[in-house]
């Protein structure tokens, strides 16, 4: 009689589909979480830079004492910037500022004041319709004693 000896170190069939069926859920996992990963990096990324943009602008504006110094302030670290849009809006010493950009993926307004009293300066930045920063601040010029109220 010829009997088939078998081999008892080998794998059967269903043991390698297991194991194979392990390894792409496993891989499938790994996949999601790295995109997972590189999404939530970017986005981190584009509102750190929203956050420095608005930050930089006040130290422009902080830094200035009129129009001129401000935009030549402002000047400075701009580039990269596809458009910058400088809006006259009829009220003395008022402005816009547009500032939009592809490479860092938001839009920023800008509004400045300069007059007698007081200075304002108001940002919002904007990605994808969520506000990412926003606040104002107010610049009292100095007064003859040092800007102490009498």
């Amino acid at each position: 009689m010829n009997e088939i000896k078998r081999k008892k170190g080998g794998f059967s069939m269903v043991e390698v589909i297991i194991a194979m069926a392990v390894i792409v859920i496993v891989s499938i996992s790994a996949l999601v979480f790295i995109d997972f990963s590189i999404k939530n990096s970017y986005e981190i990324s584009n509102k750190t830079q929203a956050q420095n943009f608005a930050e930089n602008s006040l130290a422009c504006f902080k830094a200035s004492g009129d129009l001129d110094g401000f935009e030549k302030n402002m000047e400075f670290f701009v580039e990269g910037f596809d458009e910058i849009t400088a809006t006259d809006t009829n009220i003395p010493g008022y402005y816009e500022y547009d500032y939009s950009s592809d490479i860092y993926d938001f839009v920023s307004k800008i509004t400045v004041s300069f007059d007698a009293e007081k200075d304002t300066f108001d940002i919002t930045v904007v990605r994808k319709g969520e506000e990412i920063v926003s606040f104002s601040y107010t610049k009292y010029p100095k007064t003859d004693n040092g800007g102490a109220e009498g």
